[in-house]
């Protein structure tokens, strides 16, 4: 089983990565054209298999795949992004692609998914030591990437965080991870305590069902009509819960509640050491994830208080950054749990 798990992430890699590149000369919509699913659609729900695949087989990529990702695939598509970029920034529109017929945001595509790849091959005893650093340093690094990205012209990060672009198809990620971390943990406490694992089964739930509103259900890839009776009420017209005009109030309170309470937790807990000795603390997100659940209460607390047009390009990326606080607090507590767990020490 365990070999068959490896051919297939292997296998996935090498179909992926030929999707992608039809994508990059000329078109950005061949893969769609001749295969009625675009190039970064595979990207996404390939990276959630791959990541599964990693999870519950605990198998890595081919040792030469992951070389040639690693020394050529990786450095090239970013290098080559970064100065395409660059040039297309001091020239005129569509200069670069009248010369070169490269999309360069393809090439950013390739990029990220090749970098994703790498990371998720690492060990997981190099998870298991260096995950709390991965967070922190990662939680501040996608906020001053983002940033610069927000400096380009032609509105590339309002594009990068349109419905169905790069950061909306992140949240699902983080967030179907979430589920499955979350559905662990129910696992996990299912015979020491219902409670807990009743809990962590409505967070299962949850995940889910956030990952299910965030892509509309999936109406825009099976080409929903929405019903009538949801347009009158659905501010984009879509078959969402979190915006129809009666929820939308109370989604952008729970969002500031919930990154408030994630990003000062863990200072309370700090001034009470008890607090890590009883069942309270399977809901203390960490310190780690802090930058993580401020980034969405700052968000949603900017936007509460002040009437700026421009602050809501950023409305995906506070999203992200939420869910993301929220997906790797269940990691981390798996962590958790499992070292207690190995310790004879869990708490009941």
């Amino acid at each position: 089983m365990k070999r068959i798990s490896s051919n297939i992430f292997t296998f996935l890699y090498v179909i992926i990565i030929p999707f992608l590149l039809l994508d990059v000369y000329k078109s950005r919509t061949t893969s769609l054209t001749y295969f009625h699913i675009s190039s970064r659609e595979i990207a996404v729900w390939s990276i959630i298999l791959l990541i599964f695949l990693r999870i519950f087989s605990n198998q890595l990529l081919n040792t030469k795949i992951a070389k040639l990702n690693t020394y050529f695939i990786l450095p090239v598509t970013f290098i080559l992004g970064v100065l395409l970029t660059i040039w297309d920034y001091f020239t005129p529109s569509n200069y670069v692609f009248s010369l070169t017929y490269l999309q360069y945001t393809q090439i950013f595509y390739i990029s990220i998914f090749s970098a994703i790849v790498w990371f998720s091959n690492h060990p997981k005893k190099w998870f298991a030591k260096n995950y709390s650093k991965v967070l922190f340093f990662g939680s501040i690094s996608y906020l001053i990437v983002a940033f610069i990205i927000s400096l380009f012209p032609r509105d590339i990060f309002a594009k990068l965080s349109q419905e169905d672009h790069f950061i909306e198809n992140t949240q699902v990620i983080i967030l179907l991870l979430g589920a499955f971390w979350a559905f662990r943990l129910a696992r996990h406490f299912v015979k020491s305590s219902k409670f807990h694992a009743l809990l962590f089964l409505i967070a299962t739930g949850a995940f889910i069902f956030i990952a299910g509103d965030e892509i509309s259900w999936g109406q825009r890839i099976l080409h929903l009509t929405t019903p009538t009776e949801l347009t009158h009420i659905n501010r984009q017209n879509e078959i969402t819960v979190h915006n129809i005009s009666f929820f939308e109030g109370y989604v952008g309170l729970s969002y500031m509640l919930i990154g408030l309470y994630g990003a000062s937790a863990w200072i309370v807990q700090s001034f009470v050491p008890k607090l890590k000795k009883i069942p309270i603390a399977y809901y203390i997100p960490p310190w780690f994830c802090s930058i993580f659940f401020f980034s969405g209460f700052a968000y949603n607390f900017y936007t509460a208080t002040h009437i700026d047009p421009f602050i809501g390009v950023w409305s995906e990326s506070a999203e992200l950054m939420l869910y993301s606080g929220m997906a790797f607090t269940m990691l981390s507590l798996l962590f958790w749990v499992n070292k207690k767990k190995t310790d004879n020490k869990i708490p009941q």
